[in-house]
C-alpha cells in the first residue's frame, strides 16, 4: 500500500532500469531461518513487477509459517511446563555439559515458575504473563534475589526457544521492568 506515492517499508522499491524497456524491483524477503535475502525482480511493466513482489512477499510468509508449525514438532500446542521440562537436562557450557548446581537451580526455578505461568502454551506467552508471575512470586515471600534467578532462568528457556523455531520471539524482551536485586548501600571506609 502506498502513502503519499511511496511504499511502505517492506515493500520493495521498483524502478526503471536504464537502457531496457524492463523494470526493476528490488525487495528484502526474510528466509525460514531468519536471515534477510535481498531479491532483484524484473518485469515488462511495473505492474508486473508489483504483482512478483506480492507474490514473493506471501510466498515467504507461507514458508516461514510452515517452518514455524514444523520445527515445534507439536504444531504449537506445547505448554510452558512440557517445554521447561524437555529444556532443563539439555544445558550445555562452552566446556561441557552444565554442573549439577545449575541444574539443581534450574528445577528449583522451574517448580516456583510452573503454578503461574506453567498452563499456558509456550507461543502464547506475553510479558503481561511473566510480570503477573513475578508479581505472584513477591507475594509468595521470595525475596528480590530468587525473582531474579527465575528471571535468568526463564530468559535462558526462551532463548533457546526462539533459536530451537518453538517461538518467533522471546517474550521477555518486551517486559518494561525486569527484576533487579536491590543492593544496600555500602558506606566507604574513612582513615
Amino acid at each position: 500500500m502506498k502513502v503519499n506515492g511511496r511504499r511502505l517499508n517492506g515493500e520493495g522499491s521498483i524502478n526503471k532500469v536504464k537502457g531496457t524497456n524492463l523494470y526493476r524491483a528490488r525487495v528484502w524477503v526474510r528466509q525460514p531461518n531468519d536471515e534477510l535475502k535481498r531479491m532483484q525482480l524484473y518485469g515488462k511493466t511495473r505492474g508486473e513487477v508489483r504483482n512478483k513482489i506480492t507474490a514473493v512477499l506471501k510466498e515467504a510468509k507461507r514458508k516461514e509459517e510452515r517452518y514455524e508449525v514444523s520445527t515445534t514438532g507439536d504444531d504449537g500446542k506445547e505448554t510452558v511446563t512440557q517445554y521447561l521440562k524437555r529444556w532443563y537436562p539439555e544445558g550445555r557450557t562452552k566446556n561441557g555439559p552444565l554442573h549439577q548446581k545449575s541444574l539443581d537451580s534450574r528445577v528449583v526455578n522451574i517448580k516456583r515458575m510452573n503454578p503461574h505461568i506453567g498452563d499456558i502454551i509456550l507461543r502464547d506467552l506475553r510479558a503481561v504473563h511473566i510480570r503477573d508471575m513475578y508479581n505472584a512470586l513477591r507475594e509468595n515471600g521470595l525475596t528480590d534475589a530468587s525473582v531474579r534467578q527465575a528471571h535468568s532462568t526463564l530468559n535462558k528457556a526462551l532463548n533457546d526457544a526462539k533459536v530451537e523455531g518453538a517461538i518467533p520471539i522471546n517474550p521477555m524482551h518486551y517486559l518494561v521492568n525486569k527484576p533487579t536485586v536491590k543492593h544496600p548501600e555500602r558506606e566507604p571506609l574513612t582513615i
